[in-house]
């Protein structure tokens, strides 16, 4: 929501991939655990029958997702995704992108996207994100993590710390009338 409330580019405000990007969210982990989980999910999911509501061309963009969501960046050689048009590959690269920098962020300790902000330059997008520490393996954890997204924005996205946000709201006191006690007969 970050990036779609700066305007990051037309992707984040397209209703058809953010319902394949949150549908991605949920079964990146399906298929078998075998050598290669990414090719078994992408396998997985092409195998089952596709769900009401949900055209060929989304599920199969949804099972590229998920096997891109992690592992080697997708190749325009000799892969499934040599064989999507540059719009379907742009896609690919948004909602892969947009998976791999929540893993990452999520491997650096940030446990929810509550309080993300993004704003766009004309040089770069920044993420601001609460909570995330600032050090060398943070850097080089996110580095790999946003290098897809990057690739679909065609433009740095750089990643800092923000405040993480009080979780204690301060509440007025309570006006309780004072009460006398008088004995009476």
């Amino acid at each position: 929501d970050a990036l779609k409330r700066s305007d990051s580019g037309p992707a984040f405000s397209d209703a058809s991939l953010r319902r394949v990007l949150l549908a991605a969210a949920r079964l990146h982990g399906v298929g078998d655990a075998g050598k290669s989980p990414q090719r078994a999910a992408r396998k997985f999911l092409l195998g089952l029958t596709i769900p009401p509501g949900w055209s060929n061309e989304d599920w199969e963009l949804l099972a590229v997702a998920v096997r891109y969501h992690r592992g080697a960046e997708p190749r325009a050689k000799n892969s499934p995704f040599s064989k999507f048009s540059a719009e379907q590959q742009n896609s690919v690269r948004v909602l892969a992108g947009v998976l791999r920098l929540a893993r990452a962020l999520r491997k650096c300790g940030v446990a929810s996207g509550a309080g993300l902000r993004a704003e766009k330059s004309t040089d770069a997008i920044v993420l601001r994100v609460p909570g995330l520490a600032d050090d060398v393996e943070t850097a080089a954890r996110l580095a790999a993590g946003k290098h897809l997204l990057e690739e679909y924005l065609r433009m740095p996205l750089i990643v800092k710390a923000a405040a993480k946000p009080e979780k204690v709201v301060a509440l007025t006191p309570r006006q309780v009338p004072e009460l006398s006690v008088i004995a009476s007969d």
